[in-house]
């Protein structure tokens, strides 16, 4: 007669089973030097401006905020906008959202 796995595993005694083998902690993230203007156009990105609103901000063209944003996405090792507010929340570059707080 074949057993089921669910059959097998029920006869299994689980208190014999040795404890789980901890899991490393995630280092903490490092924190990138970056200059208070690429600390504002970072909290400009998090306000969800657009490129053409943070470029009359800081006195840059489309094309120049683009690069200026590139480099500093590089240097937070980040993919996308999002993903650069979140590593710079995670840092503490930024403030974390209040969650009881509602945007409109």
């Amino acid at each position: 007669m074949i057993r089921s796995a669910a059959e097998i595993l029920a006869g299994v005694n689980h208190a014999d089973d040795p404890a789980p083998v901890p899991q490393p902690q995630q280092p903490a993230p490092a924190r990138p030097n970056l200059d208070p203007i690429d600390r504002y156009v970072l909290a400009l990105v998090a306000d969800g401006h657009t490129y053409t609103a943070i470029g009359r901000q800081i006195g840059k063209g489309k094309s120049a905020t683009t690069m200026h944003l590139a480099r500093l996405y590089k240097r937070l090792g980040a993919r996308n906008a999002p993903h650069a507010v979140a590593i710079a929340i995670r840092a503490g570059l930024l403030p974390a959202p209040d969650p009881g707080a509602h945007q409109q």
